[in-house]
């Protein structure tokens, strides 16, 4: 019976695989080529957004960030061991060694936990077993055999101690460009920790000249590159030779010339003359590679490409967003994931993914968009996505097509400097169907706007003595008796706070509109108000600097506010409200899920227990239908399964994986298409009452297949029975439980 069981039942939908709770996956721009290296035909690319392999045969990328067990995605150094270990170092001090073939990732986090204030990987100089690391104070050995640190060499010669090494060079002994100038081990030394073991060259002042650096010997000389221009190393002296107005990233030998690196320009140097090799166009430069067979690369902060590049050529770099920064992001009801980047004008503009790939909309490839920074996001009950834009009004989606809305195209003013310079902070719909807009610093006092169905405009400006000045006004949410909560940050009219506006239905009757303001007087957590959110049960989430405050009866604002005690200390950032009602609120340390009713903290997500990237969290948003929850960091994008799963409306037939559950194998068993608010019997195949279970009110629940009294159940197959609270729709479903 139970093998026939099986046979019937493996084929479950794949949508429920997905549910399992807390699985991680990051997703990052790794266009931003800090430092690249070939091996086996394969490029090894250290970005500001984590790792990727190109499989330079297959054209196929192999991505790495923190859900891949990197220990940052801060990348600022990456060497290929001979032994085909890929050596990669990051901004916090951690170094992570890849092992290609099994995937592993070993991790050497000595560094990282010195009590330096900082300590950023700057290079690696491989030589045998030894690995030597130019940090933020000093240079480290390690161990590569056996992946230990040995010791630092913090005091070069008469250098200050623990100077920053930015470079390292090997030539008949070991040289150091540092930010106080260059070290050099004298030859036979045994003893590098001593400083009578360094020949030095100080310059004074040159904090930032080699911060760029890179050293090569050309024509039996050794130049530098530095950020005013090419320098000459000599024994005692370093001195300026040429293009002293640039800054130098990258030096190379080639064809008896040396290539010299720089912004948007490489020049060559033949030994009595300079000429420009190659200028590009919308292309930073950061680097050139050459591989051991003469193979010549440029990477840049649009990727790679081989040099001289041939025609048509595109640059190697994965798909991904078009920067790492998600200022806010929605899930529209096709499951796609829409964010902006920010309130810069830059490339980044608005990014979408379809959970299999990413698109990106800006100034460059989209005619609608006149300006790339989109700062806030509202998915309207229309199905159409606002994207608020900082200085450009807002811009829509629908249907395939972008428009853009901005003045003098819109009766709607903007700031006081340049009333056509429009900075919306949000839109939202009332139950009506009007479009409410919140101007953040509008000329003419009208802090919010609106445009109806039928395409006719009203506008407000906040009554007396409420503001009588231009205010900046933050933060938008409308509730279900169309009252608009908003934030004011300036100390003009009635000074920060929370404020409140309903025009009770009477769009051209000013008369009886209502206006009101909640300040840390009445109760609320403090003034600076950094989000406001309207949970499922109507009541009103204001996140602050100082924590949360729930506004309980919108209808009477003042009259009872409620501070979420688990939250009392932290600065919030954003807050989401996930299907069940939990709130899951960011701050600067990280991602606090919350119950319901704030009052117990479920999880707290940090970059130490989670592969979230950062513990600067910029926006949140959960897809209701999937569960997936999306944090947005200005480092890149981290997802994470939960069962935070809208109910369904109805249905008969429980979706139950995995199924068989296998004992020792599986932990849960997972029960999906759940309505609302569902109570669970698990019963023997006889009609025995074998466990009951608590759901958290969603579309999912699970078993641990363990009955009343924490026993593990026999092997058999049992029956799940679902009912909601008046019993009106029951489901069933059956599961196979085998012990090994």
């Amino acid at each position: 019976m139970i093998k026939t069981l099986v046979l019937t039942t493996l084929f479950v939908t794949s949508s429920l695989l997905a549910q399992i709770e807390g699985i991680w996956k990051n997703y990052s721009n790794m266009n931003d080529i800090v430092e690249m290296d070939i091996s086996n035909d394969k490029i090894w690319a250290g970005t500001t957004g984590g790792v990727f392999s190109y499989d330079l045969n297959e054209n196929s990328y192999r991505l790495y960030t923190k859900s891949e067990g990197l220990s940052s995605q801060n990348i600022t150094s990456l060497k290929i061991h001979p032994n085909g270990s890929i050596w990669v170092g990051t901004l916090e001090g951690y170094i992570d060694i890849i092992h290609p073939e099994s995937g592993d990732i070993d991790h050497i986090n000595d560094i990282a936990k010195t009590d330096e204030t900082s300590k950023r990987i700057y290079d690696f100089l491989i030589r045998g077993d030894s690995v030597y690391v130019g940090t933020d104070f000093g240079i480290s050995l390690l161990d590569a055999s056996r992946l230990l640190f040995i010791e630092t060499y913090r005091k070069l010669g008469t250098l200050t101690s623990n100077s920053s090494v930015f470079s390292l060079f090997f030539d008949n002994s070991l040289i150091a460009i540092t930010d106080k100038g260059i070290a050099e081990l004298i030859p036979g030394s045994i003893n590098p920790a001593s400083p009578d073991s360094w020949n030095t060259i100080s310059i004074s002042g040159t904090a930032s000249l080699f911060e760029n650096s890179s050293l090569t010997e050309f024509n039996g000389k050794f130049y530098v590159g530095t950020s005013r221009g090419v320098y000459e190393k000599s024994v005692n002296t370093i001195l300026p030779r040429f293009l002293t107005d640039r800054t130098i990233y990258d030096l190379a030998v080639s064809d008896n010339k040396l290539l010299i690196i720089s912004a948007d320009t490489v020049f060559s140097y033949d030994g009595s003359s300079i000429n420009v090799e190659h200028s590009y166009i919308d292309v930073i430069l950061n680097g050139m590679y050459q591989s051991t067979a003469g193979e010549k690369y440029i990477f840049s902060k649009r990727g790679i490409k081989s040099y001289p590049s041939v025609a048509g050529e595109t640059f190697i770099s994965p798909d991904g967003p078009a920067l790492n920064a998600f200022s806010d992001m929605i899930v529209d009801n096709e499951g796609n994931l829409w964010a902006g980047s920010g309130r810069e004008s830059n490339i980044g503009g608005i990014y979408t993914y379809n959970g299999n790939s990413w698109s990106n909309y800006n100034n460059d490839n989209t005619a609608a968009i006149v300006y790339d920074g989109f700062h806030r996001l509202y998915y309207g009950n229309d199905n159409t996505i606002y994207f608020s834009n900082w200085g450009k009004g807002f811009t829509t989606y629908k249907d395939g097509n972008f428009t853009s809305y901005f003045p003098p195209n819109i009766p709607v003013k903007g700031i006081i400097k340049n009333p056509n310079f429009l900075v919306v902070w949000n839109v939202a719909h009332d139950s009506k169907g009007n479009l409410w807009i919140l101007n953040y610093e509008a000329s003419d006092r009208n802090v919010l706007s609106l445009i109806t169905p039928d395409s006719t405009w009203h506008h407000y400006e906040m009554a007396s003595p409420l503001s009588s000045a231009v205010i900046n006004c933050e933060h938008f949410a409308i509730d279900q008796y169309d009252t608009k909560w908003f934030a004011n940050s300036s100390t003009f009219g009635n000074g920060p706070g929370l404020y409140y506006f309903n025009e009770n239905g009477t769009l051209d009757d000013l008369d009886d509109d209502v206006w009101g303001v909640i300040k840390e007087t009445d109760g609320l957590s403090n003034n600076t108000i950094t989000d406001i959110e309207i949970d499922q049960r109507g009541e009103i989430w204001v996140g602050t600097t100082e924590g949360i405050t729930v506004v309980i009866e919108p209808t009477k604002p003042t009259s009872r506010l409620q501070k979420v005690f688990p939250l009392r200390a932290q600065s919030i950032t954003c807050i989401a409200v996930d299907p069940i009602n939990r709130k899951w609120v960011g701050t600067n340390q990280g991602v606090f899920v919350v119950s319901s009713d704030g009052t117990e903290l479920i999880a707290n997500y940090t970059e130490s227990n989670s592969p979230i990237p950062t513990n600067s969290i910029k926006s949140i948003t959960l897809d209701k239908n999937s569960g997936m929850a999306y944090i947005g960091t200005d480092f890149g994008l981290s997802t994470v399964t939960t069962l935070s799963v809208k109910p369904v409306t109805s249905a008969d037939e429980l979706e139950i994986f995995p199924n068989p559950f296998i004992v020792g194998k599986h932990d849960y068993i997972y029960i999906d298409k759940l309505v609302k608010e569902s109570s669970i019997k698990v019963l023997s195949i006889d009609g025995r009452l074998i466990n009951e279970l608590e759901t958290p009110g969603g579309g999912i629940a699970k078993w641990d297949g363990k009955n009343s009294s924490g026993e593990t159940v026999s092997s058999g197959v049992y029956i799940i029975v679902a009912y909601d609270r008046e019993a009106d729709n029951v489901q069933l479903g059956k599961i196979a439980v085998i012990k090994e």
